[in-house]
């Protein structure tokens, strides 16, 4: 029994296999301990991530709604305040029929983008065109057939320094024999 080595030297090798045995242990359970705190971490940062993210959103849609709503408030208050302006337009053109109203308030200064526009005042019993020319970006004429029977009974023309020059077809067939002069709010011969 040449090649058996001592008791002793048994004993070593079996206490160092024990040890080293349990150092691996030690080690793999350590790894394994490591691993577990670094996914945890992982999974902590991951959360708070998306918590922040989520945070940012919300505070996003809340900035999103609180501007729609001012939005909403400022379009309200403009509309209101622009209808306040036109009733106090339209009263101080007492005295004006609503065509009158309907030229001087809506047409008159207005950039139609085009030459003309046949018809602006469909389902009302007159009939109005506005014509944009002399190279200007406002409408600078206007005609009214006040009966719709396909003849023009006024043509309006709106001059570059404001003034408003109607000429009127008392006959109803395009005749256009009478002058006025928009003074104020009422029409006046002109000349006069």
């Amino acid at each position: 029994m040449a090649d058996t080595p001592p008791p002793s030297s048994r004993l070593r090798l079996v206490v160092a296999l024990a040890i080293l045995g349990t150092l691996g242990w030690w080690g793999l359970e350590t790894y394994a301990a490591k691993q577990a705190a670094e996914q945890e971490e992982r999974a902590r940062i991951a959360a708070e991530i998306e918590a922040e993210r989520a945070a940012q959103q919300e505070t996003a849609r809340i900035k999103r709604a609180e501007k729609a709503a001012r939005e909403a408030a400022e379009k309200a208050a403009r509309d209101e305040a622009e209808r306040e302006a036109r009733i106090e337009q339209e009263a101080a053109l007492e005295g004006l029929r609503d065509v009158d109203k309907l030229l001087l308030l809506d047409w008159k200064g207005r950039d139609i983008k085009s030459s003309k526009r046949l018809d602006v005042t469909k389902g009302r019993p007159y009939r109005v065109a506005v014509f944009q020319g002399d190279g200007r970006r406002e409408v600078t004429e206007a005609k009214v057939d006040l009966d719709r029977d396909d003849l023009w009974d006024e043509r309006w023309i709106f001059e570059e320094a404001g003034r408003v020059r109607r000429e009127v077809a008392p006959k109803d067939d395009e005749n256009f024999t009478r002058f006025e002069l928009l003074r104020g709010n009422q029409f006046v011969p002109e000349g006069s």
